[in-house]
């Protein structure tokens, strides 16, 4: 089987693993392996291939068309036929996968972690009517219903795709619908005095309220920015850490250095060995999902924050799998993305009862291990895979 997904992160780099574990060795095209770093499955052929560029529009767009370039070349050779596991990653990376298809017979699955071009329509004011966009929806479409299962990783995102393609014609007879997760057992609560993270940031004695994440323009938390400078000096027993890259990286810096933010503490992206300790030390994780992003993607950081046993602060309207979680789960509170005394409020209550902040923590752990881990999730793949006959199944001599 073959794997496309220009950025393979851990979450697909484990999925990928536990897959080629099911149905043999694999192929895996991918940009930016040397930040690779934990160990892959000796089953997993890397092959290097252009990476993302994410400095402007133009340069996404065009490092877009440099992968699919790559991959078109490379696969090509390979006309036998065979299975092809496409991610949305880049977004017109299906229409790759039909062309396969018709031209050397090959299968494929979709799996969409984002829904173009609704992410452009509604963060980017692109326009949904012009001739761009309903050219994008007609070869989403063609890419879609043929392909052997359209995999999303939300309800709300199954809704928006079973709304915009006729999934009654592909194989799956309905978008499936499979979430993300991190693994329990590498991402997990840890004392703030055993943790080298909260010791070297001087988190031992406060309430840590961490964003950790891409800062960009689908994460408004211009309300978790705002807080810290109304609670600046007022309460020393609470500290903002924000780890990231993105947009809205040099903003904040701006912002923390001209209001002398001294409960602020703003980092770059951290190596994947050092994430488990950063994750851990956060008492209240910060999630944000803005209207424009319900229905077309899910953060992917809220399995993460649920791993590491923190209280989940949602920054997100009412209607969507971020709220779900944490109102099904009774894992921490929700407020609007604008809304600064809301947020400031949550934080009290987070602060003054304890006891809250303890049984949210606990009830976000226990439903990264028995709902959002990454066995339940991936074993859901297998059957899938397994049900519409995709790929030999392993058998080790």
């Amino acid at each position: 089987m073959i794997y496309l997904n220009q950025y393979a992160g851990p979450l697909f780099r484990e999925l990928v693993d536990d897959l080629v574990q099911e149905f043999g060795p694999g192929e895996l095209y991918t940009g930016h392996v040397e930040e690779i770093e934990r160990k892959i499955s000796p089953d997993i052929k890397l092959i290097s291939s252009p990476g993302q560029n994410t400095a402007g529009n133009l340069a996404r767009i065009l490092s877009w068309l440099r992968y699919c370039t790559f991959v078109f070349f490379k696969i090509s050779n390979k006309r036998g036929g065979g299975n092809l596991f496409i991610v949305s990653n880049p977004p017109i990376l299906p229409w790759l996968g039909y062309l396969f298809h018709k031209l050397w017979g090959w299968k494929y699955v979709v799996l969409v972690y984002d829904i173009y071009p609704e992410m452009l329509i509604n963060f980017s004011g692109f326009s949904s009517s012009g001739p761009v966009a309903r050219a994008w929806y007609f070869l989403n479409r063609l890419a879609f219903e043929n392909a052997e299962a359209v995999i999303t990783i939300g309800k709300y995102m199954a809704r928006t795709l079973d709304r915009m393609y006729d999934s009654n014609k592909t194989c799956a007879r309905e978008t499936v619908v499979i979430p993300n997760w991190a693994d329990p057992d590498i991402i997990r609560p840890i004392q703030k005095s055993k943790n080298p993270f909260a010791k070297k940031y001087a988190q031992l004695d406060c309430l840590t309220i961490l964003y950790s994440g891409t800062i960009g323009i689908k994460h408004n938390i211009s309300a978790m920015l705002q807080a810290a400078i109304k609670l600046n000096r007022n309460i020393n027993d609470v500290h903002f850490i924000f780890i990231g890259r993105g947009d809205g990286f040099n903003s904040i810096s701006k912002v923390i250095e001209m209001n002398k933010l001294e409960n602020t503490t703003l980092l770059p992206f951290l190596p994947e060995n050092q994430l488990v300790f950063s994750l851990a030390s956060g008492d209240i994780a910060v999630i944000a999902l803005e209207n424009a992003g319900q229905g077309v993607y899910v953060p992917s950081k809220t399995y993460y924050a649920l791993a590491a046993g923190s209280a989940i602060l949602a920054l997100c309207d009412q209607e969507n799998e971020l709220a779900d979680i944490v109102k099904s789960y009774h894992c921490g509170l929700t407020v609007q993305s604008d809304d600064i005394e809301g947020f400031i409020a949550a934080l009290h209550r987070f602060r003054d009862d304890r006891q809250f902040l303890d049984t949210c923590r606990q009830n976000a752990r226990i439903a990264a291990e028995t709902l959002f881990s990454r066995r339940n999730c991936t074993q859901i793949y297998k059957q899938i895979l397994r049900k519409i006959n995709f790929g030999e199944e392993r058998r080790d001599i």
